[in-house]
């Protein structure tokens, strides 16, 4: 499972921010990356994701979105320069039924590099 940014990168980091545009998003760098779909929540509510995705804000319970989740059908598709942020050879597939879980999708995040290179070294022997 990964979340998509707008620019079509994949990741697992679950930091989510308010941009300045009212858009969620992720710090990549010096910058924020919206999420692709991300909704757009007015400056002066508060708001939380519910564990369907769905975004809902000023304490209304009628959802305003919902967070795109991807999956990829295989690990060796996704190239990384840094291990946070992915890119896809082939299309992804948006995931409909999923249940996110707070901290369960960071802590699972891995350095696709650092796994690649281990993988490697125990079949080289």
């Amino acid at each position: 499972m990964f979340f998509q940014l707008i620019d079509g990168r994949l990741t697992r980091n679950g930091m989510f921010a308010r941009m300045n545009d009212g858009r969620l998003g992720l710090q990549a760098g010096d910058s924020y990356v919206a999420l692709q779909d991300s909704p757009v929540v007015s400056g002066h509510l508060s708001c939380e994701i519910l564990s369907d995705g769905h975004v809902i804000a000023g304490g209304n319970r009628n959802p305003i979105g919902r967070i795109r989740v991807v999956s990829v059908e295989r690990g060796d598709q996704l190239t990384t320069d840094d291990g946070v942020y992915f890119r896809a050879d082939k299309a992804v597939k948006r995931t409909e039924d999923f249940i996110l879980q707070p901290g369960a999708v960071e802590l699972s995040n891995v350095n696709v590099n650092q796994n690649r290179q281990i993988l490697s070294a125990l079949h080289s022997h």
